[in-house]
């Protein structure tokens, strides 16, 4: 293999940040010679986590990276679900903050370090798709979308650090945001259980979500006048951050980008092992390039709307009173 310096440089990490992963990574791997008896693990731990993080940052042909670390394609295969799961057990898994003074925190950094004028956001959710070249034969109508790929849809919401609060991934990309948002986990325990955001929070969304007390949209271009563009103005200024969030995790990990080449269970593995390493990175200083995700979804598409009782009247009511009121409090 290469020199150690050159994977770093190409997973934009610190050797001291690969040995703190290391540290905590190499306690739920397979040591050598500890295995079953006759196939012994005969890469070191260090150089198959680095493998496998050079793998997630390089993306493109799988041949390449065999041949780079001179392994075979089987025992390369074994390897990555190996450490997949290993920094699944090491890592700790994006938690949304489930107690007030949790979004609390969340809702003041959005005003602190992007100067929100909503008050109380409590993150920013958008989907975005992820290619995968395997998918099942039998599968492959669902997860065809209009880009003519086969990828998994990957939902997610972040806070104002870019960090991954929340993720949802592994549906078929022909699924809209706002279907596979309907059919989470998050949104059917905010709905029929307990909810999850606390009175007067929110969650900023692009025009693919259906509309919501507790998520705020743009308005459509139909619906628009000087009030309800500034609202979309401020709206949009807050919401660039989950595109800037979804830039870095895929400039970070390549092979989210070009394709994941493996089954579809190892690809949802995949993605949330990214965003564990991605959250990681970040907390440990590991800077990236700031630059917007060009693939922004179209401000003008507008979901179709699922709400059948009476919450799509009331976020109209409450959207035209929070409409009226940031405009009587900026444009005085």
């Amino acid at each position: 293999m290469r020199r150690p310096g050159v994977f770093f440089k190409r997973l934009r990490m610190t050797e001291s940040s690969f040995d703190a992963l290391y540290n905590q990574v190499k306690l739920f791997m397979r040591y050598p010679g500890n295995g079953r008896v006759g196939h012994p693990p005969e890469i070191h731990l260090r150089i198959r986590l680095l493998l496998v993080l050079y793998r997630l940052a390089q993306g493109g042909c799988l041949l390449l990276t065999c041949d780079t670390a001179d392994v075979s394609e089987s025992t390369f295969n074994r390897v990555l679900r190996e450490v997949l799961s290993a920094i699944e057990c090491a890592l700790p898994t994006p938690m949304f903050p489930s107690s007030f003074e949790g979004q609390s925190i969340v809702a003041v950094d959005f005003v602190n370090l992007l100067g929100c004028l909503f008050r109380k956001v409590t993150g920013v959710i958008d989907g975005s798709l992820i290619p995968i070249r395997t998918p099942p034969a039998r599968m492959k109508v669902s997860y065809n979308c209009r880009n003519f790929l086969y990828p998994l849809s990957f939902l997610a919401i972040t806070d104002s650090w870019k960090r991954f609060l929340w993720t949802h991934s592994g549906l078929p990309g022909s699924i809209g945001d706002s279907r596979a948002f309907q059919e989470s986990r998050f949104n059917r325990q905010h709905k029929f259980d307990t909810p999850v955001l606390y009175a007067g929070f929110s969650l900023l969304a692009d025009g693919g979500f259906a509309l919501k007390k507790w998520l705020l949209k743009p308005y459509p271009r139909d619906q628009r006048n000087e009030k309800r563009r500034y609202v979309n103005y401020v709206l949009s200024s807050a919401r660039v951050i989950v595109e800037n969030a979804f830039g870095v995790l895929e400039g970070r990990c390549r092979m989210l980008h070009h394709g994941i080449c493996t089954d579809v269970e190892t690809a949802r593995q995949v993605c949330d092992v990214c965003v564990l390493l991605h959250r990681f990175f970040i907390e440990r200083g590991d800077s990236w390039t700031d630059n917007v995700d060009v693939r922004d979804t179209d401000p003008d598409v507008t979901a179709e709307e699922m709400t059948s009782d009476g919450d799509y009247a009331d976020s109209l009511r409450l959207g035209i009173e929070l409409c009226e009121a940031l405009w009587a409090s900026y444009h005085c």
